[in-house]
């Protein structure tokens, strides 16, 4: 009987046994909730436990995510963390609940920077590494330690070491004094210098890509070269796509050759694309023809042609390339536009050279001749123009089709005389000037000024398209398009003068979106005699591969009905 009973006693062990695990199979962690006082730091332990979420609760399943949770403080320097996890079980689910207390933070006691090889006296490097973003005293990052790491991988690469080793490159805790030593030891090995120019096929720009080749051999290596040629074959309009780089792996006697792929474009190439402006010419159509290679010296025929509710045009240009066919050009061109708000059509004609001066001003010399037709006050005008002038642009910006950083500058003159067959003496000027800086990347500025003037006797005898008009999208946000210059009865015929200025600040909240405030100012007059015009507002800005979509609602200030108006916009900011 006492077997019987032992024997009992085994079956009923091993049945709550097994009962427990089939219990505890069902049980189901759905829902993980994280207490923290800093949010980043609450959203990456969050992060690090939702793998856990539909996992079978276990005891160790609690130990498992208290060393997730653990982990997860370990980037922002935080390694002797106190982590409370509890699990709350109801109805086959289990609920955790995790409390984070970070504790003291990790603070870098010691960087340990060693540079070996020719790079060890290379300044560039040692300059580059002077602005590291870590240094003593500051918070440990995981994050800025990988940052400062591959600064110095992709300076060495920049620069032609492209032997680089790493010797040592650790973080060395101490969490008794809640400190850590970061060492980086590099070997740069030797640097190269620029071997023979390669290019991958025989095609008609061979001599074009040869003459313009800024990659001198023997001297060193220069990524920052070897990106700027790439950039200028990309604007070139005879490629489909460009590739230039280095070919590292047939590196050999101190020299490292680079590469060219180059895809002509077809002989004919079209392109068609629309949109809807809000600055009141409505449905846009665009159709463009390119012919790139007319002749095998590169010259090409762009034709332009837009349809739209206000100011249709038609545009055709034939370029004959000097030297650098985006830089060192001749260019001949004509066109019509017909200007339904101003009440004008006009035809021009126009010969230009364009040129690259030594302090990288694109300077434009030109001559245009324009016969205009236009209506003030239902009173018909006719004038022939012939317009000599002169400009210097110059552009720069960093990031692409979204930047961070930018400025330009443009300034225009063009004079006419009677003497000159001529309707009328005048002299004009333009000056356009850009600025946009971004701090911490979160925090964006951009400013923008737009003056202008005509000295002349009588503005009334200049012709309509050669005034000032202020108001729209690009001017004066808040007021139509062009609406703002002197008038004559109801119509706007511009003015002798232009002073504009705006300022705006986004704020970046999400990577891709941004939130703007901004403040416009300005007018076209002819006297001054007029109230500044003030248009203010709000918006957002969307960033995409094509730019940023920029939609806006702006208030016109100083105008009696205090209207407000929306605009949206596609493209960079400057």
């Amino acid at each position: 009987m006492n077997r019987d009973f032992i024997l009992y006693r085994y079956i009923v062990f091993f049945a709550v046994v097994l009962w427990g695990f089939a219990c505890s199979a069902s049980q189901t962690v759905t829902q993980i909730t994280v207490k923290a006082n800093d949010e980043t730091l609450k959203r990456n332990v969050e992060l690090y436990l939702n793998e856990l979420k539909q996992q079978t609760f276990s005891p160790s399943l609690l130990k498992n995510a208290k060393t997730l949770s653990q982990n997860a403080l370990k980037p922002f320097g935080y390694y002797l963390p106190q982590i409370d996890v509890k699990a709350d079980e109801s109805d086959g689910k289990v609920k955790l609940h995790v409390r984070v207390k970070p504790n003291q933070q990790t603070k870098i006691s010691q960087l340990d920077i060693q540079l070996l090889g020719e790079g060890a006296k290379d300044p560039i490097i040692e300059e580059r590494i002077s602005k590291l973003n870590i240094s003593v005293g500051d918070s440990l990052n995981h994050g800025a330690y990988e940052k400062a790491k591959a600064l110095i991988n992709n300076t060495l690469f920049d620069l032609g070491y492209f032997d680089t080793k790493w010797i040592r490159h650790t973080i060395e805790v101490r969490r008794g004094t809640a400190s850590a030593i970061i060492r980086l030891h590099v070997d740069s090995g030797k640097r190269y210098r620029f071997g023979p120019m390669i290019l991958d096929r025989e095609i008609k720009a061979n001599n074009l890509v040869h003459r313009i080749n800024p990659m001198v051999v023997g001297n060193f290596y220069d990524n920052a070269i070897v990106s700027d040629f790439n950039i200028r074959l990309s604007n070139m309009p005879y490629f489909k796509s460009v590739r230039v780089y280095p070919d590292i792996i047939n590196r050999q006697n101190g020299e490292v050759s680079v590469i060219v792929q180059l895809l002509h474009k077809p002989k004919n190439s079209f392109e068609l694309g629309g949109g809807i402006s809000t600055d009141d010419n409505g449905l846009k159509l665009r159709f463009k023809w390119t012919k790139p290679w007319i002749t095998n010296e590169g010259h090409y025929l762009e034709t332009n042609i837009e349809a739209s509710q206000v100011d249709p045009q038609a545009r055709i240009s034939y370029t004959i390339p000097v030297n650098d066919p985006n830089n060192d050009v001749w260019r001949f061109g004509a066109g019509y536009i017909y200007d339904d708000l101003k009440m004008s059509r006009k035809l021009t004609t126009q010969a230009q050279r364009q040129w690259l001066t030594e302090h990288n001003w694109v300077r434009t010399a030109f001559v245009k001749y324009e016969i205009e037709n236009y209506d003030i006050n239902n009173i018909s005008y006719h004038s022939n123009m012939v317009l000599p002038g002169i400009s210097y642009a110059r552009k720069h910006t960093l990031g692409g089709t979204t930047p961070y950083w930018g400025e330009q500058l443009l300034v225009s003159t063009e004079f006419a005389s009677e003497h000159l067959a001529s309707e009328v003496d005048l002299f004009k000027v333009q000056i356009l000037g850009q600025q946009l800086r971004t701090y911490a990347d979160r925090h964006m500025f951009l400013a923008r000024v737009n003056l202008g003037a005509i000295v002349t006797e009588d503005i009334n005898a200049v012709p309509i398209s050669m005034r000032f008009f202020a108001g729209g999208d690009k001017s004066i946000r808040g007021y139509r398009y062009e609406s703002i210059a002197p008038k004559i009865g109801d119509q706007v015929v511009g003015g002798q003068y232009l002073v504009t200025a705006s300022a705006e600040y986004n704020y970046r909240f999400l990577p891709n979106w941004r939130a703007a405030l901004f403040v416009d100012a300005g007018t076209a007059t002819n006297d001054f005699d007029e109230e500044i015009q003030i248009g203010t507002g709000f918006g957002v800005r969307w960033l995409t591969p094509i730019g940023p979509v920029r939609i806006d609602y702006a208030f016109a200030v100083t105008d009696e009905n205090r209207t407000g108006r929306f605009s949206i916009t596609i493209g960079p900011e400057i």
